[in-house]
């Protein structure tokens, strides 16, 4: 199958998965969740943290920013911020499919999950004029403004440009209340469909949660020994149900019906976990 069409079909599969998922009236009014990262043989996500990797090949970054056109909006960690300092747009799709994305509004809004508000005040997605401004959500406490540094800090980047800066609640592992995250970008921000692009922590969290509708992974042919795409022990966290600590292995979280294919170099794995 030519990397056009292998594009086209698993868009396509992406596409069924949200279709369904919008009927569903049991799916509680959250935007569908696609997961989707690349990674090396050995599982590693990049050669250590805080480093930008380049993992996948020319045609897989085409089937990313497919997969971006296709979605509402695009989540991404601190972390991936800090070391990779993003701009989530749309860029590589033209020869696919005939989309032209010329205007900040045509990309998919940015999401940056921020639990201490680190959003450098100069990162490409708050200054850079090809990228849409994004939402920032964070759990830092309430005080009073007087009291609260982080107030400030809200203050700044909304004034760098920040389309909104949301505090939820954080969760029982420390991290931000993902749950609430879904239903905030549904609700007030009209999100339906949702691309994670990661890093480690949002990747993990998402799965502890079993929040992700459906999963695209990217495996490049290199060892890297680096940092895993799932945090070891992430099944183990508090908050997970202890029931599930203990199904058998046939009933953990898996995809429910995988597909593969070659893409360039790299093997793509693909399908729904519902």
């Amino acid at each position: 199958m030519e990397d056009q069409s292998v594009i086209r079909s698993i868009c396509d599969g992406v596409g069924r998965s949200a279709g369904m998922v919008a009927g569903d009236p049991n799916h509680n009014a959250r935007p569908h969740v696609l997961l989707t990262y690349a990674q090396s043989i050995d599982g590693s996500i990049a050669k250590q943290r805080g480093v930008r990797t380049q993992i996948s090949g020319e045609e897989s970054s085409r089937l990313t920013h497919a997969l971006r056109a296709r979605h509402g909006a695009i989540m991404v960690g601190i972390g991936t911020v800090l070391a990779d300092d993003p701009r989530l747009n749309v860029r590589l799709t033209g020869c696919i499919d005939g989309l032209t994305m010329t205007q900040r509004s045509d990309n998919p809004l940015p999401v940056i999950l921020d639990p201490s508000l680190r959003t450098p005040l100069s990162c490409k997605l708050l200054v850079s004029d090809e990228c849409r401004r994004p939402v920032i959500f964070h759990c830092c406490p309430e005080v009073p403004f007087e009291e609260n540094s982080q107030s400030e800090r809200e203050r700044l980047l909304r004034e760098r440009g920040a389309c909104d800066v949301v505090r939820v609640k954080r969760a029982a592992d420390g991290f931000l209340d993902l749950g609430a995250v879904l239903r905030v970008l549904s609700h007030e921000f009209g999100v339906r469909n949702l691309m994670i692009e990661g890093g480690q922590k949002v990747i993990s969290s998402v799965l502890c949660a079993r929040l992700a509708d459906y999963a695209v992974i990217t495996v490049a042919p290199v060892f890297l020994g680096g940092l895993p795409g799932v945090s070891p022990g992430t099944f183990e966290e508090s908050g997970t149900d202890p029931a599930i600590l203990q199904e058998p292995t046939s009933k953990q979280l898996r995809l429910r019906s995988m597909s593969h294919c070659a893409l360039g170099p790299d093997l793509i794995v693909y399908g729904p976990f519902r």
